[in-house]
């Protein structure tokens, strides 16, 4: 029974009962109001009978209606409440897009202008780190999953940025572990999820969906310049990095079979063949997560260099490992490390066109260098784009192949120089009225090859056009 469900016109319903206080009403309205909110929460199903009869059905289940219409109403109302909470979490949301670090350091402390804290200052970011913690421990299921979305998602602009007191108030509110057991669920045993009500490839990706910002929540507390104690507080919460393996080998597989229709032995060669320009935008962004969060603690503490050391030489590690770059960004003289996912498109930019902008981008200062990259931005990806759309056409036409061509029409160039150097002969004819002439002339097979030549040199000359 959906949550927006009104409480007036259900068969069987007593006169006045929906303006029951005149509360009735008022949530029938709230309902009505909140149709962006119409998935948050499904109200439980047992409120029809074992029978599946609706509350109210006519017959002998008349007596029964009025305490099932009353829990419906109740149920109802803590619907309304969720919908408000969510709401609310929203609002503290939006106040921190965009990396305002007043309003996230007012989030936690609430100070006056003269520097002094509010006697009544209320820590909203610990509140809802407690929050997501009943949360993860009590209500995660397929109909709650709004509401854990909602939870990470505020908890993550507070802290991005990042803001560093906001980073170690999360921490000392074991935040760690609250988003590792999040992860954890469902590795186990898979009947732990059933049980939760994630049955079928929808609902399970709704929990997939709570994973994958578990792990975004985490990276944003390690993102900036921290503290050594916040890394080794990390790296001990996760210990062995067993559940982050599990999870992304999961996530690797799903990609192979599903996204790229591969089988599940396929090679790293055939997982990079079958790439397309948009593969990355999927679920395997969270394996990217799970990537540079394994990867940035690895590189702060020696020690997960050698937990890890197994793993990283496993082809789903290097396949991340491949496929992530890096640039440092300087804020407030602060060096921060952002890693990314290079995309599949990007391996069809010519090292000719790379070479070019090489040898001809303004170099006066970094902020030219920088100008000049944008400047010429979209001749890049109208290359690329045109290469890869190529790439999957029944006669592939790749980077690789183009400079084979290339080199190839080169090669017949030099080819037919020498045989016309070596081979061809002129013969002086004198003419009657004293008069000479001069006519070429050669061996058979050198004119054989140098036909035959041409004709190579007139298709990659085609191949070369229809590349480009």
């Amino acid at each position: 029974m959906q949550a927006q469900e009104g409480a007036e016109g259900r068969p069987g319903e007593p006169a006045g009962r929906a303006a029951d206080g005149g509360r009735g009403g008022g949530l029938d309205a709230e309902a009505e109001a909140s149709d962006e909110d119409e998935n948050l929460l499904t109200i439980d199903e047992s409120m029809h009978d074992e029978g599946g009869a609706a509350p109210g059905a006519a017959g002998g289940q008349q007596a029964e209606s009025a305490p099932v219409d009353e829990m419906f109403l109740v149920n109802q109302a803590k619907t309304q409440s969720i919908v408000r909470c969510m709401r609310l979490l929203r609002f503290l949301q939006l106040l921190t897009e965009g990396h305002h670090t007043e309003l996230q350091n007012f989030l936690r402390e609430q100070v006056y202008g003269n520097g002094v804290v509010n006697q009544k200052s209320f820590d909203f970011v610990s509140y809802v780190a407690q929050m997501l913690a009943m949360y993860e421990k009590q209500y995660v299921n397929c109909y709650s999953c709004a509401l854990g979305g909602q939870l990470i998602g505020t908890l993550i602009e507070v802290v991005q940025g990042p803001c560093q007191m906001n980073q170690r108030r999360l921490v000392e509110a074991k935040i760690i572990d609250c988003c590792r057991d999040l992860i954890q669920q469902g590795q186990q045993s898979e009947s732990e999820l059933l049980i939760r009500g994630f049955m079928g490839r929808q609902k399970a990706d709704l929990h997939d969906n709570l994973k994958m910002q578990a792990v975004k929540l985490l990276l944003s507390i390690i993102e900036g310049s921290v503290d050594m104690d916040v890394y080794r507080q990390v790296a001990d919460s996760l210990d062995d990095f067993l559940i982050l393996r599990r999870r992304l080998e999961a996530i690797y597989n799903r990609f192979v079979l599903e996204d790229l229709q591969l089988s599940e032995g396929a090679t790293p060669v055939q997982v990079k063949a079958a790439l397309r320009k948009d593969s990355f935008l999927g679920n395997i962004f969270e394996g990217f997560d799970i990537y540079c969060l394994i990867n940035q603690l690895a590189t702060a503490l020696p020690d997960v260099g050698e937990k890890i050391a197994a793993f990283s030489s496993t082809n789903i590690y290097k396949f991340f490992q491949q496929n992530t770059g890096n640039v440092e960004v300087q804020k407030d003289n602060d060096i921060m490390t952002i890693y990314f996912p290079i995309q599949p498109v990007t391996r069809f930019l010519t090292a000719t066109t790379q070479a070019l902008f090489m040898r001809t981008v303004t170099r006066e200062s970094n902020q030219h260098k920088i100008t000049d990259l944008i400047a010429r931005t979209p001749e890049f990806v109208d290359e690329m784009g045109h290469l890869e759309e190529r790439s999957h056409d029944y006669i592939k036409i790749t980077p690789a192949r183009l400079d084979f061509f290339r080199d190839f029409s080169t090669v017949i160039a030099i080819a037919v120089s020498f045989i016309v150097v070596g081979y061809y002969r002129y013969a002086r004819l004198e003419r009657a009225d004293g008069s000479s002439d001069y006519r070429s002339h050669c061996d058979e097979w050198p004119r054989a090859a140098t036909a035959w030549l041409g004709y190579g040199q007139l298709f990659t000359s085609v191949a070369l056009l229809v590349g480009f």
